[in-house]
């Protein structure tokens, strides 16, 4: 894989004090990281000419235009990160599908860049973001169905007894408080690493058009999901319903919608999760009115989760989905218990948008957990966070 390189204006070096530059290039470069330093008037590169010449092997100067050609002619666009606070900046990540990071030190904050980028407080903060993405690189657990459907897992959520260390299990449990119990002290590690699998995997989403979360029991949808997922959404180009007035939570711009609650998965025992499959959800889930078959058909769609199980949740959206004719399918959790996948087929009819449709059951099988590939490096992976955020 080619080397990662940060794409920044020259604001970075006029609003950091000059003693920070070495310290922050030596941890950059520590990294297997290139910087281009970007800019509309080449005047302004005099000043820091002596970088380049200190580093002629790390860092380019490039104007605006120059920087936009040359990402425009690589092939691995994923290995770009954007650092800025202008709408340019925003313009610029947009178009290619990269990560905005918008320092909040500079002195112009634009509204674009605000509103879509990552916001980064200091330079600690960003060479810790930038040393996550470095660190992602693995799905712990992956598998294709028969029919375009893909489902990925960053991580083993089995803590309790098959953590390979204790580091593994206190990130783990830290990404369990965040998601179930709304605990955000360490929010940034699981922002962090679960953006860094989607933008280290770009070829894999390339061609998603539209992004969801799957809603929790109680209709809401789960607020750091859901930021995540409108994160993702926004460096990947994708598209989003109008806002709409009915009675669901204040952010209905999601392709599945929970009109009416149900009780929590991990309430019940195994048998019945088993037992019930997909139907709980059917019974309480529908297809978001903004879309008909015209705006899905042949569309290719990505659901995020937070943890696999034998895959009822995923069985719901993959049927409605396939219902209203999406071509390709991904699911991505931040972690799998590493159970048999249930694959449930059902015939459905009525309107798919609205509460008013009915299902029926046509076939349904087991797909073993063996058949799943594991890849145990992302273990390695969930284990450097406890180093790098030095909990």
């Amino acid at each position: 894989m080619k080397r990662k390189i940060l794409t920044m204006s020259l604001d970075f070096l006029d609003t950091i004090p000059e003693q920070e530059h070495e310290k922050f290039f030596k941890d950059i470069f520590s990294l297997n990281f290139g910087i281009i330093f970007y800019t509309h008037d080449r005047k302004r590169f005099s000043s820091y000419l002596k970088y380049q010449n200190l580093y002629p092997k790390n860092i380019r100067f490039f104007t605006r235009g120059e920087t936009r050609l040359f990402i425009k002619n690589e092939d691995e666009k994923n290995r770009f990160l954007v650092i800025g606070s202008k709408d340019q900046d925003f313009i610029l990540a947009n178009n290619f599908k990269l990560v905005l990071l918008v320092p909040s030190w500079y002195k112009k904050l634009e509204q674009k860049a605000l509103k879509y980028g990552l916001l980064i407080n200091n330079l600690e903060q960003l060479t810790t973001f930038i040393n996550t993405i470095y660190n992602q690189n693995y799905w712990y657990s992956s598998n294709k169905l028969d029919d375009s459907t893909y489902i990925f897992s960053l991580s083993d959520a089995r803590s309790k007894y098959y953590s390979q260390s204790t580091e593994e299990k206190e990130i783990m449990e830290i990404f369990h408080d965040i998601l179930k119990d709304g605990k955000l002290n360490f929010y940034e590690i699981f922002y962090y690493h679960f953006l860094s699998s989607i933008s280290n995997n770009q070829a894999l989403f390339n061609d998603i058009n539209i992004w969801g979360i799957f809603p929790s029991s109680s209709g809401q949808l789960n607020k750091e999901m859901y930021n995540f997922k409108e994160q993702v959404r926004y460096f990947m180009n994708g598209k989003v319903p109008p806002q709409t007035n009915t009675i669901y939570w204040e952010n209905t711009n999601n392709i599945l919608i929970r009109h009416t609650p149900t009780t929590k998965s991990h309430y019940d025992k195994d048998y019945e999760r088993i037992e019930y499959g997909a139907t709980k959800h059917l019974n309480t889930i529908h297809l978001h009115p903004y879309y008909d078959l015209k705006k899905l058909r042949g569309k290719n769609v990505c659901i995020f989760d937070d943890y696999l199980t034998h895959g009822n949740s995923f069985e719901c959206a993959r049927n409605l989905l396939k219902a209203a004719g999406v071509n390709k399918i991904i699911f991505v959790t931040l972690g799998t218990f590493n159970k048999n996948y249930q694959y449930q087929n059902f015939e459905l009819s009525g309107n798919i948008f609205s509460p008013n449709y009915n299902y029926k059951l046509i076939d349904k099988y087991i797909i073993d957990k063996k058949s799943f590939t594991i890849n145990k490096k992302a273990k390695d992976e969930v284990e450097n966070l406890h180093h790098i955020f030095n909990l």
